[in-house]
Parts: C-alpha cells; structure tokens; sequence
C-alpha cells in the first residue's frame, strides 16, 4: 500500500492495459433509465361470503445512478449524511497512522478518508429492479336474509390498501419514481420526490 491510498479506496481498473487508467478506461457496466421488464401480477380468491383480491406491479433489469447527498457525505456544507456513510473502514487505534502497514482495520462500505462518491462506476450505479404490492382488497359480503325486508339485494364492506409493500435492492428513495424529472427516462435518483403514501379504506357497497 503507498502513500495515499488506504484501506478502503475504490478500485480503478486499466481496462484496456494501456498502463494509463483515465477515461479510455470507461466501459460499460449496466443499462441505465429504462427497464428490460415491466410487469403485473392479480390475484383474486373467495371462500363462503369472503372475497380476497391483490395486484403485484414491477420492473425488472433497470439501472439507476444516485445523486447528490446519496453519495457524497457531509454535502451542502456538511450539514447532511446519511448514516449508511458511517460504515466506513476505521483503524482499531483512532490515533493511528493511516499510511502505516502496521495499522490494524476494522473493514467497513467506504473508505477511511473519505470517498468520490461522483465518479462513475459499480459503486453509483444500482439496480433499481422492484416488485411493489400495489393493491390489497379483503371483502366479505353480508347474508341476503338479513337484509331482504328493507330491499337490499347485496350488502358487502370491504378493506382495501394502496402501496403496501416494496421488495427492492435500491435504498432511500422510491424505485417506482426514482427521478427529480420522473419516469422511465430519468436514470439519476435523488431525494426532492415526496414518498409514495400508503393508502388505506373501509367502505362498503349496497346494491337495491
């Protein structure tokens, strides 16, 4: 290990073993904006008076850049990180030399220095494939004899919920509408969307 580089820093390849690493030796490494995949899953059953029903959505074989405050900690001034940064490789002694091949580490995600987070590669890019449970719906419909004096041919209630669960690889931001711009052309995640909001509702349907 030389000077100035420690535990922890990324590796830059020679791709073309030219000698040189800069930016002829850029390749590459994952299709980024649009899926390879878009999907969708709906399942319904009953049993007696019970209805279940659900929709699974996704995308599979799409890539993502992060951006800003998801890749460089300290940013804006050092007043936002977020805490995956802390897993970083750190010297068993805090007091020791980080050039030095006596040092003993403690192995973490990032480097011990700090990290260029902005530079392009497998450590930006992620995949962003995901599989979202988009709508749940359990109903039960009510006995017609309790209801057939007042005219009432069907009675049923229901309760039904919206963006349920999320299975993804991708962290802190919603793999669905990972872009400021949003949409399938958008390949640069960030934080400026507004969450996606689980909804949940009791209704009932009455039928004369």
């Amino acid at each position: 290990m030389g000077q100035g580089s420690t535990p922890g820093d990324w590796i830059l390849n020679d791709w073309n073993e030219d000698g040189v690493v800069n930016g002829n030796d850029t390749h590459p490494i994952a299709t980024t904006g649009l899926p390879l995949l878009n999907y969708g899953i709906n399942l319904g059953v009953s049993w007696k008076n019970f209805d279940l029903s659900a929709n699974f959505q996704g995308s599979e074989g799409v890539y993502v850049e992060y951006g800003e405050v998801l890749i460089s900690p300290l940013s804006f001034g050092g007043q936002n990180t977020l805490s995956y940064f802390a897993d970083r490789w750190r010297p068993v002694d805090p007091n020791a030399d980080f050039f030095s091949p006596a040092t003993e580490w403690i192995p973490g995600y990032f480097p011990v220095t700090g990290h260029d987070g902005r530079r392009e590669g497998t450590n930006l890019v992620q995949d962003a494939s995901y599989m979202r449970l988009k709508t749940l719906e359990l109903g039960y419909t009510l006995p017609q004899k309790l209801f057939s004096k007042v005219g009432v041919k069907d009675f049923r209630v229901y309760f039904s919920g919206y963006n349920l669960l999320t299975f993804t690889g991708l962290r802190d931001v919603d793999p669905e509408r990972p872009g400021a711009r949003g949409g399938a052309s958008t390949n640069t995640v960030d934080v400026y969307n507004y969450p996606v909001n689980k909804t949940f509702t009791i209704g009932a349907s009455i039928k004369f």
